[in-house]
């Protein structure tokens, strides 16, 4: 137990031994040797600030984002632009949220799916449009229809056999 208490205690007066003021002023040493070898003379002076002239703006030739009227010419130019595309476009003002596909029937071999919205039922066939995003049928199947989206996105939108 003698033994013990003697190697602490020699641990610690070594430990304490070690933290003496030598290291630190080596250190201060150090930084002021390499203050006086620093070179303020090689920084280049900043250039002169130049004054540019100012400018008057007026927002009279500005038009204005929110304007009703150009809200409603760029629809109608989207839809111009998309009522270019072949096929038709059914429930051109629902969105396809708000559609569903209630059934399907077989004509001559190929699917017509028999959709329902707001405004009543239709039926579409692959190549036609549907709602305001106008997505384009690309498959019709027993159990659904399969849309490609005008960016490109496909979407599936299965038969539903529910009541509203």
């Amino acid at each position: 137990m003698t033994c013990q208490r003697f190697f602490t205690c020699f641990c610690v007066g070594l430990l304490v031994s070690a933290c003496s003021a030598n290291g630190e002023r080596a250190a201060n040493e150090w930084i002021k040797s390499q203050a006086v070898d620093a070179k303020i003379d090689s920084i280049a002076p900043l250039p002169p600030i130049m004054d540019t002239p100012s400018a008057a703006y007026t927002a009279k030739a500005v038009v204005d984002p929110f304007l009703p009227g150009r809200i409603t010419k760029t629809r109608m130019n989207e839809t111009a632009a998309l009522a270019e595309r072949p096929g038709k476009v059914h429930f051109a003002e629902t969105a396809l949220d708000a559609l569903r596909v209630v059934g399907f029937l077989e004509v001559q071999g190929q699917y017509v799916c028999v959709l329902e919205g707001p405004s009543g039922y239709g039926n579409a066939k692959i190549g036609d449009r549907l709602g305001r995003q106008q997505a384009e049928i690309v498959a019709i199947s027993a159990k659904g229809i399969r849309l490609q989206q005008t960016d490109g996105v496909e979407s599936w939108m299965p038969i539903s056999r529910r009541s509203r």
